[in-house]
This record gives C-alpha cells, sequence and structure tokens, in this order.
C-alpha cells in the first residue's frame, strides 16, 4: 500500500471514529471527501448524471446508517466502493424494468420518449476519436454485468486484481478470469470500428 492510501485510510479512521462518537460533522466531511468518487462510480454503471447523483445520496445514506458496522479489515473507501456499486447495479435494474414496462405500453406515435430514453449522456466531450469512444461505451455497457464491473474497475478505475475481489467479493481468479473474458468479447466487437 503506497504512503498516501496509508494517509488517506488513516484520515478516514480518524473521521470514522469521531462519528461514531458523535461528531456528525465527521461524516459531513467524508461525504465531502467522497462524492464526487461516488457519483463517478454511480455513472459508470447507470449512465445517466441525474440517476448517479440519486444513486450517491441512496449509498451515503446507507453508509450513514451501517458505519458502526465497517469492521476496519479493508480501507474505508474500498468498503464504500462496493456499496455504491451494489447500489448502482440495483438502481440499474430497477430502471431497465421500468423502461420495460414503458416499452410495453409505449404507441407508434410516441417518437420522442424513445429518443429521450435512448440518448446517453457523455461527458468526454475533449476525447480524441468521439465516435470510438463512444462504440467502446456502448459495448462496455452492452458486456454482462460481471464482465462489464471487472472492465470498469480494471480499466477505467485502475484498480488492483486484489482491490477488485475485495469489492465484488469473489477470488483474485474469478476477477482475471472475467476479466480476460470481458476483453476478448470487448475485442471481437470492436473490430469493426477499428
Amino acid at each position: 500500500m503506497s504512503d498516501d492510501r496509508k494517509e488517506t485510510k488513516r484520515e478516514d479512521e480518524i473521521l470514522i471514529s469521531r462519528f461514531l462518537g458523535g461528531d456528525t460533522s465527521a461524516f459531513d466531511a467524508l461525504v465531502r471527501k467522497y462524492r464526487d468518487r461516488v457519483i463517478h462510480i454511480a455513472y459508470r454503471v447507470v449512465q445517466d448524471q441525474d440517476e448517479a447523483v440519486d444513486v450517491s445520496q441512496e449509498v451515503f445514506v446507507k453508509v450513514f446508517r451501517s458505519l458502526n458496522r465497517f469492521s476496519g479489515k479493508s480501507s474505508f473507501y474500498t468498503w464504500l466502493y462496493r456499496i455504491a456499486t451494489n447500489l448502482a447495479i440495483d438502481h440499474r435494474r430497477r430502471s431497465k424494468r421500468i423502461l420495460e414496462f414503458r416499452d410495453e405500453l409505449k404507441t407508434d406515435d410516441d417518437e420522442s420518449e424513445t429518443q429521450l430514453v435512448a440518448k446517453v449522456f457523455d461527458p468526454r466531450d475533449k476525447a480524441i476519436d468521439e465516435q470510438l469512444e463512444k462504440h467502446i461505451h456502448e459495448e462496455i455497457n452492452e458486456l454482462p454485468e460481471h464482465h462489464r464491473m471487472v472492465v470498469l474497475l480494471r480499466d477505467v478505475e485502475d484498480y488492483s486484481y486484489a482491490e477488485i475481489a475485495e469489492i465484488l467479493g469473489c477470488s483474485i481468479g474469478t476477477v482475471m478470469s472475467r476479466l480476460h473474458y470481458a476483453r476478448e468479447k470487448l475485442q471481437k466487437k470492436l473490430q469493426k470500428y477499428l
């Protein structure tokens, strides 16, 4: 573990201890410290900025209620990341069911809603090749969830295999296997764009 990560872990432990001792401003400090990262995690899963903000609020409510059960075996951020990932996945599943239900109710005349649902927010305005970037994101989103998450955690968020295993609650070997198959699928799908 790098010195920066050790220092961050110590700072988090102090804030958690203060919060558990009754200092609610310590929790506010944790929220300020990790809010943007949690929104980013959620956005990677739900692909909508407003929904990502909603998910982040759910995450911090859950953390507030369960911080007394945080064991400290992993870093606070790893624990937080796992909560954020799981809640974002749950949110995406709920949204998908709602969209499927809307599609069943939709008439052919309802073009504007179809266009609204299909719109994807992409904050990477400065990408060298926006079209390729778009295709990469689309293909990542089409991966099965267990493959999509390892790609996002490893290739986008740059987590180690051990950290990913801890976040997803599986073995390092499983992470490596999922990543291998996910990258293989992506490579085949992206051939037509390259």
